[in-house]
């Protein structure tokens, strides 16, 4: 399923007749997870994820309730449908739901996210090299390639979530798990993304300082693979801030200062999910619009996950999202003490850091 939907859905497809079709799913799966929660059949590891996402949700309810615009932070923007508290809930819901379907298939989880990663990188270089698989929005400028879901911004996110699994594939079958490797590496250089690439580095630096399998690498002690996880990171983001710097991207900067305006004006619960567009209008500097040289200019999303909920969701939701944060990484944690899965569990984990530090950029 998680197959299809990343290769086949689209914006193009979308219409009028889709979000119907959005909100019944999500009904559905949510009202599935409710009542194997409330049958006693939740496993062990979601139980943890309960008590964040609940926080989560209740801030989010009453952010809503009070938005700018009710319906799109709960339905999300008419040409994105992927967002929206509706559709977090279909998400949140998914994660509890696969936890238990994927208990003791973790190995077999890992190989097929290392095979999406690759099934996306061909779609990316088949753009590249001037073929369009599916129906998609105009190939953005510079030749980048775009995901089925969105832009290269989000081909470049889904790629470095999925790149350590690629690297255990390689390690874990060979021949054809290196070339799935290969085939990701080259895919992210078509998304042309430089957050992503850099998180990509971030993740699989994370996955060598997570990994038990042995090798000459892992002949390091526990303490000089975290000094090499700390100065490898540290480099990744200054050299991510000497890229990112004024002169050279100002509509980032303009972007992330206006976030900062909109939260001062509604810290508490923020104007609304999904309704950063709106503050946008209103609040953007003359840096952004002489940057981007059109009056007309907008911007939907903060380029940074804690700027975006800071300003749509206020200091209640972002509270509760850090919070889901550190008890998936108490998730992590106890994953990584099994010997059997160490690996798995620590491509999973890298990818997680990898996704944690592209959305400080995109």
């Amino acid at each position: 399923t998680g197959l299809g939907v990343a290769l086949v859905w689209t914006v193009q497809v979308s219409s009028g007749f889709t979000l119907p079709k959005l909100l019944v799913l999500s009904a559905g799966v949510a009202f599935t997870a409710l009542a194997l929660l409330l049958d006693g059949d939740a496993p062990e590891g979601p139980r943890a994820l309960l008590p964040p996402l609940a926080a989560l949700f209740a801030a989010l309810a009453l952010s809503t309730a009070l938005s700018v615009d009710p319906w799109v932070s709960l339905f999300g923007r008419y040409d994105a449908w992927s967002h929206g508290v509706w559709a977090v809930l279909l998400y949140a819901s998914l994660l509890w739901l696969s936890a238990g379907a994927l208990a003791g298939v973790e190995r077999q989880a890992v190989g097929w996210m290392a095979g999406l990663g690759t099934l996306l990188s061909l779609d990316a270089l088949a753009q590249r090299a001037g073929l369009d698989p599916f129906i998609r929005r105009e190939i953005l400028p510079l030749g980048r390639a775009v995901a089925t879901l969105g832009s290269p911004i989000d081909l470049g996110a889904a790629l470095a979530l999925l790149a350590p699994s690629a690297l255990w594939a390689g390690r874990a079958a060979g021949l054809a798990g290196w070339a799935s490797l290969a085939v990701v590496s080259a895919g992210l250089w078509a998304a042309g993304s430089r957050g992503a690439w850099l998180a990509a580095a971030c993740g699989a630096v994370t996955f060598w300082a997570l990994d038990g399998a042995p090798s000459s690498m892992n002949r390091w002690t526990p303490r000089a693979k975290r000094v090499g996880l700390a100065a490898c990171l540290a480099a990744v983001f200054l050299g991510l801030a000497f890229t990112l710097r004024p002169g050279r991207d100002v509509p980032r900067w303009e972007i992330w200062k206006t976030a900062g305006r909109a939260f001062v004006e509604h810290p508490l619960l923020g104007s609304g999910p999904d309704t950063f567009e709106m503050d946008f209008r209103r609040l953007r500097g003359v840096g952004f619009v002489r940057a981007m040289r059109l009056t007309t200019a907008q911007q939907a999303y903060a380029h940074n996950d804690l700027l975006q909920a800071l300003a749509t969701t206020g200091l209640l939701a972002t509270a509760a999202y850090l919070w889901l944060l550190l008890a998936l990484a108490g998730q992590a944690r106890k994953a990584l003490s099994s010997t059997e899965l160490r690996g798995p569990a620590a491509a999973a984990a890298a990818g997680l850091a990898a996704l944690f530090v592209n959305l400080k950029f995109n």
